[in-house]
C-alpha cells in the first residue's frame, strides 16, 4: 500500500495526503520521516487523534494541515520539527487557546503563517500577535463569515520598533459572527 509506495520514494520534496479517509497515525508518520529524507513541504487532511510524532522529518520546512481537530497535538509536532518556516491551516476553530499561537512565534524559525476560520478565531490571531511578532515575516488569515469571506496579509518588517499593527477590520470591535454557530 501507501507506506511500502513511500519506502521507495527516497527523493520526494513535496508530499500532500488529503485523502478524506486517511488520518496521518504513527505508523505511517514513521515510514514518512525515515524514508522521505528530501522531504520539505507536507500537507496533510489532518491527524489521527493518537498521533504522537517522535521522530522528526529532518529538513521539514513547509507543514499545512487543512482540519486542525488537536491544537497542542499540532503544536508539538511544529515544535519537534525546527526547522519548519511556513505554517498553513485551513480551518482552526474559535475555541482555541491563543497562547498557542505565541509559543508558535517563540519558535525562531517560524517566518509565516497562514490560518483560516471564523472572525472571533482570526481576531485571536491577530490580537495574540500584533504586539509582539517574534520573527514572524507574514501573517494571512481568510475570515469565512456566512456572507463574506475577507483575505488579509500582514507583512512585518525586520526591527519591530518600527511598526505599530493597526486593522480596523478587527480593531473597531465589531463581531462580525453570529454565536448560533
Amino acid at each position: 500500500g501507501v507506506k511500502e509506495f513511500l519506502c521507495r520514494q527516497h527523493g520526494v520534496k513535496n508530499l500532500f495526503l488529503m485523502d478524506t479517509d486517511e488520518f496521518i497515525a504513527n505508523d505511517l508518520f514513521a515510514v514518512i520521516s525515515s524514508s522521505l529524507i528530501n522531504l520539505t513541504n507536507l500537507s496533510v487532511l489532518n491527524l489521527d487523534s493518537n498521533f504522537t510524532p517522535r521522530v522528526s522529518i529532518k529538513f521539514l520546512k513547509y507543514f499545512s494541515i487543512k482540519i486542525l481537530k488537536d491544537v497542542n497535538q499540532w503544536l508539538s509536532f511544529i515544535q519537534l520539527h525546527k526547522h519548519i518556516e511556513t505554517i498553513e491551516v485551513g480551518w482552526i476553530h474559535r475555541d482555541f487557546d491563543a497562547e498557542v499561537i505565541r509559543e508558535l512565534i517563540n519558535l525562531s524559525n517560524i517566518k509565516n503563517m497562514t490560518f483560516g476560520g471564523r472572525f472571533i478565531a482570526n481576531k485571536k490571531i491577530y490580537d495574540a500577535i500584533k504586539d509582539d511578532f517574534k520573527n514572524l515575516r507574514t501573517l494571512k488569515l481568510r475570515v469565512s463569515n456566512y456572507d463574506e469571506i475577507k483575505h488579509l496579509k500582514f507583512i512585518f518588517p525586520l526591527d519591530q520598533a518600527q511598526y505599530e499593527a493597526k486593522c480596523l477590520y478587527f480593531d473597531e470591535n465589531n463581531d462580525r459572527e453570529p454565536f448560533n454557530d
